[in-house]
């Protein structure tokens, strides 16, 4: 994973949205996905960015982007194997399921 400069106030909320994502139906936090991989990619500084998803749509919104890996976050079978299909020609892929 890249280390990245962020202000402690943007850990802080996106720390909060993330839990509240796993603790309440409140939302997808991925939803602001585009904006954290850009900001990532203007930091990368020679580091390695990973950059997980967990639809399609996202996958779609960040081909083509700057960074080494995208993680497929618990996918059904269908989509992962449309998705692997998709980046495999531009970067390293992994899988997590739970």
């Amino acid at each position: 994973m890249s280390q990245i400069k962020l202000s402690e106030n943007f850990v802080k909320n996106s720390v909060k949205l993330a839990l509240n994502e796993d603790l309440y139906p409140s939302g997808d936090i991925t939803s602001n996905l585009k904006r954290l991989v850009l900001l990532a990619i203007k930091n990368k500084k020679n580091k390695k960015i990973t950059v997980e998803i967990d639809t399609l749509s996202q996958l779609k919104e960040i081909i083509g982007l700057k960074f080494d890996t995208v993680l497929f976050d618990n996918m059904n079978l269908k989509n992962l194997k449309a998705g692997v299909k998709i980046a495999k020609e531009y970067y390293t892929t992994e899988a997590s399921v739970s």
